[in-house]
């Protein structure tokens, strides 16, 4: 079974606010999520450790590389 994760445990895993998690859900940058309702937002667990996953760069240099 999916694991859904409220905003709050999202944010608090990221170590960010509920406004930057917003801006990042609205500018496309965070992880992927669900609108359960027109109020209220999820996201996958799963959906949260691949952004992460995503992120991982063992240097700076390799981060350069995969940007380009």
């Amino acid at each position: 079974m999916m694991k859904l994760l409220s905003s709050d445990e999202v944010a608090e895993i990221l170590g960010v606010s509920l406004r930057t998690l917003e801006r990042m859900r609205i500018d496309g940058q965070g992880p992927a999520y669900v609108r359960l309702s027109p109020r209220r937002i999820a996201y996958a667990e799963r959906d949260v450790i691949e952004w992460i996953e995503r992120r991982r760069h063992r240097s700076r240099a390799a981060e350069a590389r995969s940007a380009a």
